[in-house]
């Protein structure tokens, strides 16, 4: 039997895997025709269809809108004089409206359906038509928001170009009144939002202002830095009066000490009242000896003093009748007085803000006829049409017939399953690729066959080698290879046959493949049938039109 060297496919039903770029390229050359001619089909069709289309001219203009995001605020406690900017923030035309909102309510037919009916009544009259505010719109119109700007650009098309200019002026028209009419609505609900809110916390101001003047009467309580009707010196003259009364030849001493500790003091401040004693204490010490009576009495007023302090919290609490039982009961009335105090303060804070933000919100209403700003006035963009673009479109004719070409093509090739890829022969024939000439021009491939020959020749231990076509090879192409690889054979007879049955006798087999003349399927055959017979192969040769010589 004889012995095959060749190495067998790794996987004989492997497609044509690893597709190169020049494998691409020799595509498109082979169906250089029909998708040259589906292009040009395709490039007239888009020419014919670029000029019946009707021109459109474009006309267009800006605008300014002014519109913030409102923040609302469940507690009104916490206005401030800031809170007037967001309760106007939906001035600008939409109440509280984002400029994204904004702009699509601009596009909607609640606001341009006036301008709609002037164009279909300009263009059919009153004819009925399927005419629809939908399409007029998508062909026609352009609402564009300049990026992180508040400015709008509208732009309009048309096929008559005397019509674009009196069409723009009724669409800047019309958001002109709608950003009054918005300003007007949107100004009427905040200066009634501000009301509501003024008269609420009018009331809550006078009745905290009620609340904290009644604390500070009890307990007599200063209140703006004064003292209350209680006073203190009072208190403190009858503190000193019992802490000397009963004592014989101090009455005159008390009555002098008396002056000295409150007549400084007018306001009747127990703090001011206490640094008097200490002062006058220092000036007795440096003139009379530690047991002096007037010493003795200043040191037990001093101390009288310091309870004083500490049982009306530093003085603040002064009404007779409503002397603290201790020092954290007087603790507890100062901190109750603070909280309702602060209390009075923020409502009375919240009440300034109210009012202040109606008078502005107000004076807003009397200027609310002023609309949105134009920048530039409705003008022609240019004075060609901007629609159609017959380049443009004779440019994507042709590559869409292009494309439609080389799909058509593909679809072409695959339904035959004729094989065209080099690669597609290395995996399914048993045996190696030896050499790829140009079938174009036989006159080179003297060389590639001598040396392939010689090869034959020395592979070849009988007098007999084979050469075996692969599909539908032309045969004079097959008349060729055979002339030249006898003249390297020499006396050793060479056997043509596209049977592989016919050359079971030869010691050396050469395969001819060409693109385009086999299926896949015959190829999958042809290998098998080469395996089970273990053919003695040499190799394959390709005649690949598109191979460089």
């Amino acid at each position: 039997m004889k012995e095959n060297k060749t190495q067998l496919p790794y996987n004989i039903s492997d497609e044509e895997d690893g597709l190169e770029f020049s494998d691409v390229f020799n595509f498109l050359w082979r169906n250089k025709k029909l998708i040259t001619i589906s292009t040009v089909l395709f490039a007239t069709g888009s020419t014919l269809y670029a000029y019946s289309i009707d021109p459109k001219w474009e006309g267009s203009f800006q605008i300014v809108i002014s519109s913030t995001k409102k923040q609302r605020s469940s507690d009104a406690g916490s206005l401030s004089p800031g809170t007037i900017q967001s309760l106007m923030g939906g001035l600008g035309g939409g109440f509280g409206m984002e400029l994204g909102t904004e702009v699509v309510v601009l596009e909607s037919p609640s606001v341009l359906m006036p301008v709609f009916n002037y164009v279909k009544k300009q263009k059919y009259g009153d004819e009925p038509t399927t005419y629809s505010y939908k399409s007029w719109f998508g062909e026609n119109v352009r609402v564009r928001r300049l990026p992180k700007t508040k400015v709008l650009d509208v732009s309009y098309r048309d096929t008559d170009k005397s019509f674009i200019i009196p069409v723009l002026n009724k669409i800047k028209d019309v958001y002109k009144e709608y950003s009054i009419r918005e300003r007007k609505q949107s100004l009427d609900k905040a200066v009634d939002y501000a009301k509501r809110l003024s008269a609420e916390y009018k009331e809550k101001a006078e009745k905290s202002n009620r609340e904290l003047d009644n604390y500070e009467m009890r307990y007599g309580i200063r209140s703006n830095g004064k003292w209350a009707a209680s006073t203190n010196s009072g208190n403190l003259a009858k503190i000193v009066s019992s802490s000397l009364r009963g004592r014989s030849g101090l009455i005159s001493t008390a009555g002098a000490l008396q002056s000295a500790v409150t007549g400084g003091n007018k306001a009747g401040d127990p703090i001011a009242d206490l640094a008097s004693i200490n002062r006058e204490l220092i000036r007795r010490r440096s003139i009379f000896n530690e047991n002096d009576p007037t010493i003795k009495a200043l040191e037990r007023e001093r101390d009288s003093v310091r309870e004083y302090i500490e049982i009306s919290a530093g003085g603040s609490i002064s009404s007779p009748s409503e002397q603290p039982r201790s020092r954290e009961h007087a603790q507890e009335i100062m901190v109750r007085y603070k909280q309702i105090a602060r209390s009075a303060q923020r409502t009375y804070r919240t009440q300034t803000s109210l009012e202040d933000m109606l008078i502005e919100l107000q004076l807003e209403q009397a200027r609310a006829d002023k609309p949105w700003e134009l920048i530039s006035t409705p003008t022609l963009i240019d004075d060609f049409p901007v629609f159609p673009s017959k380049k443009t479109i004779v440019i994507i004719g042709a590559i869409l017939g292009g494309l439609f070409g080389c799909l058509s093509t593909f679809a072409r090739e695959k339904m035959t399953g004729k094989v065209y890829i080099v690669n597609a022969f290395t995996k399914q024939l048993p045996c190696p690729l030896l050499q790829e000439v140009p079938s174009s021009d036989n006159s080179r491939w003297k060389r590639p066959l001598s040396i392939i020959s010689a090869q034959m020749s020395r592979n070849t231990s009988t007098s007999s080698a084979g050469l075996l076509p692969v599909g539908d090879v032309d045969p004079e192409d097959i008349k060729e290879i055979d002339n030249q690889l006898r003249n390297g054979l020499g006396k050793k007879d060479l056997t043509v046959s596209s049977d592989p049955l016919s050359l079971k006798d030869c010691s050396s087999i050469l395969l001819v493949v060409e693109p385009g003349k086999i299926t896949s399927s015959e190829l999958k055959a042809l290998s098998s049938q080469l395996i089970i017979q273990n053919t003695p192969l040499m190799g394959f040769i390709v005649l690949d039109p598109y191979t460089k010589a």
